[in-house]
């Protein structure tokens, strides 16, 4: 646009020379400048719109130039719209998706989870857990059951069967590369941990439940599908305390680690 002003104003004879001021704002789908021109009189002001920033430059170049020509006010006819391909494209399905995503503050979850530690060796059980999504953090309350699983020890003739009641409060900070969200998390659990033994080395069966209180950290991957998301967690388990479970004058049955393991798989709901 300076160029071509430029190139009007300087075609012009010296006694026709003039001054302009132009103060151009880009608003919605125009372009529109406030010119003032002054030919050693009143100044002249106009308003111009044009669909494209190269439109609404050629048009004050044709009114500076017939200005210094005629010294005459002219008034121009309105610059064509612009090309439809100037317009704004309207966002993709992604996009939107990602728009929709950023206004929900919740999600309901609900998944399959396997264990190694609390319970054993390996354990299948399932979870839940509701989610607060303040920008790109993940605030969630969650609970999990694993239902008896056995312990052998066939040396000893003895068995005990473990079950895991427990909920938990975590973090995670999430980095959204397009629809999947990844990120670490922490947390704590505390729950009930249940354990009943029996066997052919023991008359009667026991039983003994105790509190459970662990730690824990891993990451978490959300692949978003619009209003619903698949889900796939993994941590690493830091129990507080690690109790010896026995069977008295026969011998112990199992102890959990020092780490365990879990993956969590799910389905989760955004709302509102």
């Amino acid at each position: 646009m300076k160029a071509e002003i430029a190139e009007a104003m300087g075609q012009a004879p010296a006694e026709r020379r003039a001054r302009a001021r132009a103060v151009v704002v880009h608003e919605g789908d125009e372009w529109i400048v406030d010119l003032t021109t002054e030919m050693g009189g009143p100044p002249h002001h106009r308003t111009l719109r044009a669909g494209t920033c190269g439109e609404l430059g050629s048009a004050v170049a044709t009114v500076l130039a017939l200005e210094v020509s005629g010294g005459q006010r002219h008034e121009l006819a309105p610059p064509p719209a612009a090309p439809a391909s100037e317009k704004p494209r309207d966002e993709g399905p992604s996009t939107r998706r990602g728009g929709e995503a950023s206004k929900r503050q919740f999600a309901l979850s609900l998944g399959a989870a396997g264990a190694t530690g609390a319970t054993g060796d390996a354990s299948l059980g399932v979870g839940g857990a509701i989610s607060w999504l303040p920008a790109r953090w993940r605030v969630e309350l969650a609970v999990v059951y694993f239902p008896p699983t056995e312990v052998a020890r066939g040396d000893l003739g003895i068995r005990g069967d473990f079950d895991l009641v427990a909920g938990s409060v975590g973090g995670c900070y999430t980095f959204v590369l397009g629809a999947v969200s990844l990120g670490p998390c922490l947390g704590a659990e505390v729950g009930r941990l249940h354990a009943s033994g029996s066997g052919s080395a023991v008359r009667t069966s026991s039983e003994s439940a105790s509190l459970w209180l662990a730690g824990k950290a891993g990451g978490l991957a959300v692949w978003q599908l619009g209003r619903f998301a698949l889900r796939m967690q993994l941590d690493s388990i830091i129990p507080s305390s690690r109790d010896r479970y026995l069977i008295e004058r026969v011998g112990e049955v199992y102890r959990p680690p020092a780490l365990g393991g879990r993956v969590t798989l799910g389905a989760e709901m955004h709302f509102p």
